[in-house]
C-alpha cells in the first residue's frame, strides 16, 4: 500500500494527460459527453424507421427501411468509424410492406440479427443473419396470410437464451387481438398463436398501433395500445411461461384517450432489473404528448406515470418515443417539433425530466429515433427527413464529481503512459471496492478489450498491443458506480 500511496502523489502533477474522471454517480447528476455525428445513409428514397442494436462483441448494427420500388429493409455495420455499404435484409420476393414509422422490427441475440416484417398480402416473415449483418438467409414463415382477414405491424423480442417472441395484430370477422409465437430454433418454426392482450380490459386492440414484446428468465410482457369503446389507452400483459398463456393484464395509461379512429401509434418497452417502463404517446390532454409509466415486472403492480419534456418547455408536437434501460440507467428518446429529444436518468422515471438534450439543424426536421445502451455509452440514430440522411451519434455516460463527502473521496482514476504501446497501468481510488468489471472501446464504441480487476489493489494492468492505433475509452463498473478513463494508442 505505500507502494501504491508513492505512486499516487508521483503520477498526480500529470494527470490530466493521463485522464480522467470518478465518482458515485448516484450521488449526484451525470452528464454525457455526445461524438459528432455521422451519416449512416443518404438516399433519395423515403427512410422508414431506422433501428441501432449492438451485438454482443460492440458492433454498432443500423437497420432501415426504405420505400422504393421494390420496397427494401436494409442493414450496415458501423466498422473503422464508418457504416459499411448497406446489405438487403429481405433477399427473396415478394419485398416488404413498409409504413412511415415502420412495418418491421429488430432484435439481437451475439452475434445473430433478426427482422421481422409483413409481405403484402402474404402474412408474417422472419429474417435473421448469423455473421452480425454481413449478410441473411432466405427469410421463414411466421403467421400465413389470413382468408377473410389479416395480420399486420409484427414485433419482436429475443431472451438471453436465444428463444424468439413474435408479436402482431391479427384481425378477422370483427376481432381484433394481439398474438404471439414463439421459436426456439432461431426462427424456422413457431409455436400456435396466442391471444397476448385477452386479460386486458374490452373486447379490441388498436388496429393498426404497433406493439413491444420483451422477454427474459422465463416470462414475456406485451405493451399495446388497447381500444375499449374507443377508449385507446397502453396496457402491458404477462407470460409467466415462455408466452403459453398469458395471465394477467395492467393498465398503464391513466389518459384514457378517447378517440374514434386510429391513433397509429404505440408504445415502447424496455426491462431493468424487476421493473418495466413504457412509453407512448397520447392525444388526451390536446396536441400530442408523450407519457411514461413504471410497473413491477413480477407483480405488474403499477407504479407511477409522468409527463416527458424538457425543463424549460413542454412542447404540444411530441411524437416517436423509445426507450432502453440496462439497470439502473435509462435513455429516453422522442420527436419533439422538428427536433430529437434525448433524457437519461441514473435514478427512476422523474430522473428523464431533469436534463434533456435537443438535436436540432435549422429549417430541417429531423424524426424517427432509436436508441440503445450499452457499457456506459448510449448509441442514437434518427432520420434528417429533409435531406434524407440517417444520423447516428453516440454518447457516453460520465459521472459527475458533485461536491466531494466523506464517502466520496476527490481522487483521481490515473491511466499511464499515456499515449502507450503494449499496456497501460490503472490507478483506482480505494472507495472501488470489490471485483470490477472493465471493457475499452474503440471511438465508434466498439468493445475491443474486457476483463475483470480484482480489487485486491488499487493498481492494475490492462495489455494494449493488439490494439490498432487511435483513441481509446475505458469503463471501469463496480459495485459503487461507474468509472471512466481515455488513453492513446500508438
Amino acid at each position: 500500500m505505500d507502494f501504491q500511496k508513492n505512486l499516487y502523489q508521483k503520477m498526480l502533477p500529470i494527470a490530466l494527460l493521463g485522464f480522467v474522471l470518478a465518482a458515485k454517480p448516484a450521488l449526484s447528476q451525470s452528464k454525457i459527453d455526445w461524438n459528432d455525428s455521422l451519416v449512416v445513409r443518404q438516399t433519395a428514397h423515403f427512410i422508414t424507421a431506422p433501428r441501432v442494436k449492438i451485438l454482443d462483441d460492440g458492433t454498432v448494427v443500423c437497420v432501415w427501411g426504405e420505400s422504393s420500388n421494390p420496397n427494401q429493409i436494409l442493414c450496415s455495420r458501423l466498422e473503422n468509424n464508418q457504416f459499411s455499404i448497406p446489405i438487403s435484409v429481405v433477399i427473396t420476393d415478394p419485398g416488404p410492406v413498409l409504413f412511415g414509422f415502420g412495418g418491421f422490427d429488430v432484435a439481437v441475440h451475439g452475434q445473430t440479427i433478426f427482422v421481422v416484417f409483413e409481405r403484402l398480402g402474404g402474412g408474417i416473415f422472419i429474417s435473421r443473419s448469423d455473421d452480425g449483418g454481413q449478410s441473411f438467409i432466405p427469410p421463414f414463415e411466421v403467421q400465413g396470410a389470413v382468408t377473410g382477414g389479416f395480420v399486420t405491424l409484427a414485433n419482436i423480442a429475443v431472451d438471453e437464451l436465444g428463444n424468439i417472441f413474435v408479436n402482431y395484430i391479427h384481425g378477422k370477422n370483427g376481432e381484433v387481438t394481439q398474438q404471439i409465437r414463439r421459436s426456439v430454433d432461431g426462427g424456422q418454426n413457431f409455436s400456435i398463436a396466442v391471444d397476448a392482450s385477452q386479460p386486458a380490459d374490452g373486447t379490441a386492440v388498436c388496429e393498426c398501433c404497433v406493439a413491444d414484446p420483451v422477454a427474459y428468465n422465463g416470462s414475456v410482457w406485451l405493451a399495446f395500445r388497447n381500444n375499449n369503446a374507443n377508449i385507446r389507452d397502453h396496457w402491458v400483459s404477462r407470460s409467466a411461461n415462455l408466452a403459453d398463456t398469458f395471465d394477467l393484464a395492467t393498465d398503464v395509461d391513466n389518459s384514457d384517450w378517447q378517440i374514434n379512429f386510429c391513433p397509429i401509434s404505440g408504445p415502447r418497452m424496455a426491462l431493468a432489473k424487476d421493473s418495466l417502463f413504457v412509453v407512448w404517446k397520447t392525444g388526451a390532454y390536446g396536441g400530442s404528448k408523450i407519457f411514461a409509466s413504471s410497473l413491477h415486472a413480477t407483480t405488474m403492480d403499477f407504479g407511477q406515470q409522468i409527463r416527458l419534456g424538457g425543463p424549460t418547455q413542454l412542447s404540444d408536437n411530441q411524437n416517436l418515443p423509445e426507450i432502453t434501460a440496462s439497470g439502473d440507467t435509462l435513455g429516453m428518446v422522442f420527436q419533439e417539433d422538428q427536433s430529437i429529444s434525448f433524457s437519461f436518468s441514473t435514478n427512476g422515471l422523474m430522473g428523464l425530466n431533469v436534463q434533456n438534450t435537443y438535436f436540432k439543424e435549422d429549417g430541417q426536421v429531423l424524426s424517427y429515433p432509436s436508441v440503445a445502451f450499452q457499457n456506459g455509452v448510449f448509441f442514437l440514430v434518427y432520420v434528417n427527413s429533409t435531406t434524407q440522411e440517417i444520423i447516428y451519434r453516440q454518447g457516453f455516460l460520465l459521472p459527475s464529481l458533485g461536491t466531494p463527502t466523506a464517502e466520496m473521496l476527490p481522487e483521481t482514476v490515473i491511466v499511464f503512459p499515456n499515449p502507450t504501446n503494449e499496456e497501460v497501468q490503472i490507478y483506482i481510488p480505494g472507495y472501488l471496492e470489490g471485483a470490477s468489471n472493465w471493457h475499452v472501446l474503440s471511438a465508434t464504441g466498439k468493445v475491443e478489450l474486457s476483463g475483470v480487476f480484482s480489487g485486491e489493489t488499487n493498481l492494475e494492468k490492462i495489455v494494449t498491443i493488439r490494439l490498432i492505433s487511435g483513441i481509446y475509452q475505458l469503463i471501469i463498473s463496480g459495485s459503487v458506480g461507474i468509472l471512466h478513463g481515455k488513453f492513446i494508442k500508438n
